[in-house]
């Protein structure tokens, strides 16, 4: 939950980035998901911009997200976002047995594959608040450290995160750099 709050802080920063009147992307989008395919983690930055700010859009993504690697999130942040993941499992448990039963089969197979509990949403609801009611915005701020250890380790002087990086990029027509 810790790193659900982090990306939902980093999340909304990006697109307040992208606010302006001249904005150097015009959507981005950060994310991390458990892949059962890759066997790992997954984190990918996905972003649109104009073809002659695509280094400018780069730049402001990734520093945003050594931001919050290095300061994490405020405690308005934290309780903001962790408020929203409350919503978010009273909506879901509200659904009950409304849940069809394909998705609850998807659901399941994806909670298996990645080795996580699988919950009904009613428990998934109440763990969810015992989980919120014990997280400090240390917590959030070592998991945003993690979350972001891969761009923050781009910089010199920074640890290595462990582990390989990959980085696949694609930069609009005539761009050979």
């Amino acid at each position: 939950l810790a790193r659900r709050v982090a990306l939902a802080a980093l999340q909304i920063r990006l697109n307040v980035g992208g606010r302006s009147d001249d904005p150097a992307f015009t959507f981005v989008e950060f994310n991390q998901l458990d892949s059962a395919r890759e066997g790992c983690a997954v984190c990918s930055l996905d972003m649109t911009a104009e073809p002659h700010k695509w280094r400018d859009a780069i730049a402001k993504s990734l520093s945003e997200i050594r931001k919050l690697g290095v300061y994490g999130v405020t405690m308005g942040e934290m309780e903001r976002y962790a408020s929203s993941l409350m919503t978010d499992a009273e909506q879901l448990a509200a659904q009950g047995d409304r849940i069809s039963h394909g998705d609850q089969l998807s659901y399941l197979m994806e909670t298996v594959a990645n080795g996580h509990t699988f919950m009904s949403p009613e428990q998934s609801y109440h763990m969810t608040a015992r989980a919120l009611s014990s997280l400090t915005v240390e917590d959030v701020n070592n998991a945003a450290a993690e979350l972001c250890s891969h761009v923050m380790a781009l910089k010199d002087g920074m640890d290595p995160l462990e582990g390989p990086v990959i980085a696949v990029a694609c930069t609009p027509k005539g761009v050979s750099e």
